[in-house]
């Protein structure tokens, strides 16, 4: 993959890769900790692999799993 292209995941994709529900993923995303882009025509939500790796190494997923 080259560097300017980025791998982006829907919210399910997303949720499996950190290990949590889809919920926490949009609390995540509402929250404005989880930056995404939306798709224009359908509801659906894209997130960069590099902003999920960034949460990792900066957010305890597991308080916002609790807190659903």
């Amino acid at each position: 993959m080259a560097d300017t292209e980025q791998e982006w995941l829907n919210v399910s994709e997303a949720a499996e890769l950190l290990g949590v529900s889809r919920p926490t993923i949009y609390k995540l995303m509402d929250k404005g900790l989880l930056p995404y882009q939306k798709i224009k025509g359908i509801q659906g939500r894209r997130i960069k692999r590099d902003d999920l790796e960034i949460l990792l190494q900066t957010y305890n997923l597991e308080d916002e799993e609790q807190s659903r």
